[in-house]
């Protein structure tokens, strides 16, 4: 039996940001700040947003394939439906226009290269990465490509199951239709070994938002967040002051409970989406581009 590496490992669902979302008629539609959270970004115009309408085209040579089929392994999480990949491996058109998008895509390639686009499911990514990792250790190259939760990507590394992609030719990280952030993020001594990119739609899936009950907000009469936001006063003491006001022991029995009302809530990973969101990251790179903890710092 041959050895193999994995050909190629792709990460999703790696950046989380913490955004608070306002409503169209709060933001000039003329205008859109760029940069990452500076104060002094520049205002830009629509018209010079779109100024530039330079189409990319992937230098990728027209090959016939022999009708090779192309599979993808796709590994989900935890059986929670919303978070599936599912636009890799589209079987029909539906109507709905990624999925469509994404059949025509697949179709294209198939046409042009002569080539059949597979995908396996894996419903549960916890349980389901061991047997991809005996699967790549016995030698067996079931496989083209890997899509796995970033919580992988350091064990897979450091077991060295992952191929360098910067020795596959026709892949340009310039491009974009490339992550950049993700580039910059996930490589080690200036290496790439996996990527995040347009190829699914289900990076969005995992973006992170602050939602607020506007009805409590004027049943106690509090602050509109998104003038605090604009006038600079939305801070986490501020948040928490307006959650106290709303939250209240409903049933009168002493405990929190699902009977009451809470001010705040969030989810247990919180705390890493809010670092990401003030442009913290717990590891930064050296000039050789290799890691070290940088968040006590």
């Amino acid at each position: 039996m041959k050895h193999v590496k994995i050909i190629l490992v792709v990460i999703i669902f790696t950046l989380t940001a913490l955004s608070l979302f306002s409503c169209n008629s709060e933001i000039p539609n003329d205008t859109i700040r760029t940069g990452s959270g500076d104060s002094n970004a520049d205002i830009i115009s629509d018209s010079e947003q779109n100024s530039d309408e330079t189409e990319y085209e992937p230098d990728i040579p027209v090959v016939d394939m022999d009708g090779k089929e192309f599979t993808f392994a796709l590994l989900n999480w935890y059986n929670y439906e919303p978070l599936n990949i599912t636009d890799i491996d589209v079987p029909e058109l539906t109507g709905e226009a990624f999925s469509d998008a994404a059949y025509n895509r697949n179709m294209y390639m198939e046409q042009t290269y002569n080539c059949k686009v597979n995908s396996v499911s894996f419903p549960d990514s916890n349980a389901d990465m061991p047997r991809i990792r005996r699967t790549l250790n016995a030698g067996d190259d079931i496989y083209d490509i890997i899509l796995v939760r970033s919580r992988f990507y350091l064990s897979a590394l450091t077991e060295g199951l992952l191929q360098n992609l910067d020795n596959i030719p026709h892949i340009n990280l310039d491009n974009p239709w490339w992550d950049k952030n993700s580039v910059d993020v996930m490589s080690l001594g200036k290496n790439n070994y996996a990527l995040l990119g347009d190829y699914t739609t289900a990076i969005m899936n995992c973006v992170w938002n602050t939602y607020f009950n506007k009805k409590l907000m004027g049943d106690f009469g509090l602050e509109n967040p998104y003038n605090l936001v604009k006038d600079g006063k939305w801070t986490f003491d501020k948040m928490y002051e307006m959650g106290k006001t709303a939250a209240a022991d409903l049933n009168d029995d002493g405990k929190r409970d699902a009977n009451d009302r809470y001010g705040v809530a969030h989810i247990i990973d919180s705390a890493t989406s809010l670092l990401n969101s003030f442009g913290e990251r717990f590891a930064d790179t050296y000039t050789d581009g290799m890691p070290y903890l940088s968040l006590g710092n």
